[in-house]
């Protein structure tokens, strides 16, 4: 090849080279196409759109609304996902990603109704949602599962509650009344230690403790619409004033020694 041919090869390669690098300038739309960064620095790779020579970028920096050391908010891109894409002093070296954005073909998770911006959020592409509506004394805070579980602060309602998509499993605080509600469609157990308190959803009860149990009111009623049993190691029934002991049937005493007054 001929030292002119070499000077047209080489000068054709410039003027390629010179005009990608005029095109990786300022402000452009990207898709990201890598966020597997071996380095573990959070840094991505685009491929710029509206050009059909594109090349894909080097890696890119992320930018995000706090950052510091070991600290910081983490939301990340993920591939194929769309971005706004700038060069740090137009130099094509130093891309880096100043956001996401959405357009016709992708769609936000959430919309301005009314001409009101009243709710903000956060949905993850596998659909984890953390609504929040800030409406006037009506502010609320609703954490969706995708299970469909939910966690709801009502700061309106004065009211706070956890359930599960059919609501047959939760927990109601309702703040403004004092009242606490809370439920189990099959068993729900209370423990502190070794004491503990069952409650099933076929009618049993079950309270147990390693020490003392004690009921205690101004008049303590017990009933059964079966059999009531009372046992123990000792047992005994004392009035501070009087006694009644009534049956409408037959009624039994009966003891090794039986003993009145």
């Amino acid at each position: 090849m001929s030292i002119a041919e070499q000077l047209d090869v080489l000068m054709e390669q410039t003027a390629g080279r010179t005009s990608r690098e005029m095109s990786r300038r300022g402000i452009t739309l990207a898709k990201v196409t890598n966020i597997q960064d071996d380095k573990k620095l959070n840094r991505v790779k685009c491929l710029p759109i509206g050009s059909a020579d594109a090349e894909e970028t080097d890696w890119c920096y992320v930018m995000t609304p706090m950052g510091g050391k070991d600290c910081g908010m983490f939301f990340f891109p993920q591939v194929n996902d769309l971005v706004v894409l700038a060069y740090l002093d137009d130099d094509p070296h130093r891309p880096l990603v100043l956001g996401g954005y959405w357009n016709t073909q992708v769609k936000p998770p959430y919309t301005v109704e009314n001409g009101k911006a009243e709710d903000y959020g956060i949905r993850t592409p596998r659909r984890i949602d953390l609504a929040l509506h800030d409406e006037d004394k009506k502010q609320r805070v609703t954490l969706t599962m995708p299970s469909g579980t939910v966690l709801t602060v009502d700061d309106g309602g004065e009211r706070v509650s956890v359930q599960d998509k059919d609501g047959a499993n939760g927990l109601l605080l309702d703040l403004k009344r004092g009242e606490v509600t809370l439920k189990a469609k099959t068993k729900l157990t209370l423990c502190a230690g070794n004491t503990s308190l069952v409650l099933e959803s076929g009618g049993n009860l079950t309270g147990k403790g390693s020490g003392t149990v004690s009921l205690e009111g101004a008049n303590v009623q017990a009933k059964a619409s079966g059999r009531m049993t009372l046992q123990g190691a000792t047992a005994e029934v004392k009035s501070d004033a009087t006694l009644d002991l009534n049956a409408s049937g037959p009624a039994t005493l009966k003891g090794a020694v039986v003993k009145i007054n």
